[in-house]
């Protein structure tokens, strides 16, 4: 459980990747699913000639992971913050 959402948002920078650099939509799932995979596969198999691919990838993520914690955390805090002036 401890993995499931940095996967997620790993994943899911990568699918920001693929729509927003690759010119990639969701629609190419039915209607064009070998030429996306073949995409995905060349990334993945060769990661190095790719390096781009991953750097943005992992910015994505971190940006995203980021403003996920902070929004799961900030209720927690503006808890704290209330009780403290209390």
């Amino acid at each position: 459980m401890m993995f499931l959402m940095p996967s997620i948002l790993f994943v899911s920078s990568f699918g920001v990747y693929l729509g927003r650099f690759q010119r990639w939509n969701s629609w190419d799932v039915l209607s064009n699913p070998l030429s996306l995979a073949y995409d995905i596969v060349g990334k993945i198999i060769h990661p190095i000639a790719h390096y781009k691919v991953w750097m943005i990838t992992i910015l994505f993520t971190t940006i995203y992971s980021l403003v996920y914690y902070f929004i799961k955390l900030m209720p927690r805090v503006l808890i704290k913050a209330e009780q403290h002036h209390q």
